[in-house]
């Protein structure tokens, strides 16, 4: 049975790698992991670092084998034991293991030295340009004690367990692949499907050199992108001699079929989903351990999918999807206008790695990769998506800015889906609706998302007739109501991923703000389109200072009728009555001093805020560079 033990703490960390690796370190530090180094800003550095820890390993211990598991490491990681280097990974956003087995010294304490490198490497496709986050250990590190015959730890960093599903005629059928390492013939590998009560629906057995089972359940709960239909079963796998475990695994996993073709959209399970997304992109730090809180803001938010965009990959990210009911587009951020011949391997490899990690959980359904605008860029785009689809039938693979060159677009394309997006000069909803339209008239074969979008809101300014780069609240608000508007009339638009959920630097374009609490006007817009949960918001709370006598007050809600009092009167106006979740109450008259607004809905939904009329404009709401035009 396989154990697995915890080393992240107590590492000596020094950016001074000696030149015989077993040297004393200089000026180390005393960290715990995981512990990164800034690529960019302050302190930024790009080159080696070194790690080190002492590890005592036991001699009854070497009958078995022994495994290093990182969780990620960027962006090339070497290791070491005592003073041989035991393996070598190149790629910075998933997970990999690294044997050490033969290396050790069993019965003595065993010095581990972790050398990362976020140098640019010829053989290596660089990253894309702003997505040079940090480099070092960000990943948990664990010892995986294991036995000499066990379910494989060396396939591309995954459980060494594959699970295709599908339904038919009422019955799903569950196909199982589990790959074992040093097995003998007369092993045996059971598979036992649970449902989400626990209960035993369905068993099978395989030979271990050949470890393929079917398992059929009848009438299966299928997953789906909601919080309460995210049915997961659960598959454990046993490795058997002679009546012993010899290893176990458990697996989570979900009935889904995925479609996308251009005249339907996008489908699962035989039904239209309209994709309601946002981008998760990473900031100068270290990527959260803890993401539960993040994936609720999500939910209440009521998007039902989240675009990885220069987002380190990690399991646990994963699972929680799963268990949300959050559809996950997954992406690496490389720069394939950048491959040629030295780096087209491993630019495939570490594809191909995080699907091999990604591969049974029902929440990853869209991989994608962006070939930029060159021919070389799109050609490796198409040989990443043939690596992956040879052995992987249960995702989407979009190709997330086709149509940013239309003569470049003219290759085949192997995706099945593809995006366009917000840039340059796209930033103004008009333009990103034209984009829409040719898009669709150059690509009607292929299924179309709106794969990033957005104009970057700053809460310290505002304007009662917002206009493009002024940076306001109020025209983040009204971008998004208009290219929302655009993309529901267009029945093309499979789905759609708002950049992003949270700020990254002060003009960031996110729905929340950098400390993950403040929501911002065109949250609260999102809300009112996705969320079941009954809501009202009135627009402005941080536009306080007034000076007009008549103002338009601006409510968000997703209940049929609002009212509006202010200073404890109604306001009669027949905006009240909405179907869009944006109700317009025009010259509505304010007092001097402060003035109290208050919104209720027929549900019981109320909001209130204070304006405040005064004599003079507020000038800290005028973003500073377009006071000085």
């Amino acid at each position: 049975m396989k154990q697995l033990f915890n080393l992240n703490q107590g590492w000596l960390f020094s950016r001074q790698v000696p030149e015989n690796i077993s040297d004393a370190l200089v000026s180390p530090l005393q960290i715990n992991l995981p512990y990164t180094w800034p690529a960019k800003g302050a302190g930024a550095y790009k080159g080696k670092c070194i790690y080190r820890k002492e590890l005592p390993i036991p001699a009854e211990l070497q009958a078995i084998r022994l495994f290093l598991e990182f969780g990620g490491v960027s962006n090339v990681c070497l290791v070491y034991i005592n003073d041989k280097c035991v393996g070598i990974h190149k790629g910075g956003f998933t997970s990999f293991r690294v044997e050490i087995t033969k290396s050790v010294v069993f019965g003595q304490t065993n010095v581990i030295s972790v050398v990362a490198d976020n140098s640019d490497y010829s053989d290596m496709c660089r990253l894309l340009p702003g997505s040079e986050f940090f480099g070092g250990i960000w990943g948990d590190v664990h010892l995986i004690i294991a036995g000499v015959t066990h379910f494989e730890l060396g396939e591309n960093g995954s459980n060494g367990i594959y699970i295709n599903t599908r339904v038919t005629d009422g019955v799903g059928r569950v196909a199982v692949h589990a790959k074992i390492a040093n097995p003998v013939n007369y092993d045996i590998v059971s598979f036992t499907v649970y449902d989400a009560s626990g209960a035993s629906i369905g068993a099978a057995a395989a030979a271990p050199k050949d470890a393929n089972a079917v398992i059929d359940i009848d009438n299966p709960v299928l997953w789906r992108p909601e919080p309460q239909w995210a049915y997961l079963y659960k598959l454990r796998a046993k490795l058997l001699r002679d009546g012993v475990i010899l290893d176990e695994q458990e697996v989570d996993f979900g009935f889904r079929r995925l479609d996308a073709d251009g005249q339907n959209g996008f489908s699962m399970n035989g039904r239209h989903v309209r994709v309601k997304g946002v981008t998760w992109g990473q900031d100068a730090t270290a990527p959260k351990d803890d993401f539960a809180g993040d994936l609720d803001n999500l939910s209440r938010l009521g998007a039902n999918a989240v675009r990885l965009l220069n987002y380190y990959q990690s399991e646990k990210f994963f699972r929680l999807c799963d268990k949300k009911g959050i559809m996950v587009w997954c992406e690496l951020p490389l720069d394939l206008d950048a491959v040629n011949e030295d780096s087209e391997d491993n630019l495939i490899e570490q594809y191909v790695e995080l699907a091999r990690q990604y591969y049974n959980h029902p929440s990853v359904c869209f991989v994608a990769a962006d070939g930029g605008a060159t021919p070389e860029g799109r050609r490796a785009e198409n040989k990443i998506y043939e690596a992956i689809g040879a052995f992987d039938i249960n995702r989407i693979r979009v190709s997330p800015d086709y149509v940013h060159d239309y003569a470049v677009s003219e290759l085949p394309c192997v995706a099945q889906a593809a995006g366009c997006k917000s840039e340059g000069d796209r930033q103004k909803p008009e333009e990103l609706t034209a984009c829409m339209d040719e898009f669709r008239v150059a690509r009607p074969d292929k299924t179309v998302f709106v794969s990033e979008y957005g104009v970057a809101g700053d809460v310290r300014y505002h304007s009662a007739e917002p206009v493009s780069g002024d940076f306001s609240e109020e025209y983040q608000a009204l971008y998004h109501e208009k290219v929302w508007d655009a993309i529901c009339r267009r029945d093309f638009i499979a789905g759609s991923f708002v950049a992003e959920l949270y700020d990254a630097d002060v003009f960031s374009s996110g729905l929340i703000c950098a400390d993950g609490v403040t929501k911002k006007d065109a949250y609260w817009f999102y809300k009112s389109q996705w969320s079941d949960d009954k809501f009202v918001k009135i627009a402005g709370e941080r536009y306080r200072n007034r000076v007009d006598k008549k103002v338009t007050v601006k409510i968000y809600s997703n209940c049929r009728a609002v009212t509006l009092y202010v200073n404890g009167k109604a306001v009669k106006n027949p905006a009240g009555v909405n179907s869009s979740g944006v109700f317009l109450f025009r010259e509505v008259r304010l007092i001097r001093g402060d003035n109290t607004l208050r919104a209720e809905t027929e549900d019981g939904c109320v909001d209130e805020i204070v304006l405040h009329r005064g004599k003079n404009e507020d000038t800290s709401y005028v973003f500073a560079a377009a006071q000085t035009e």
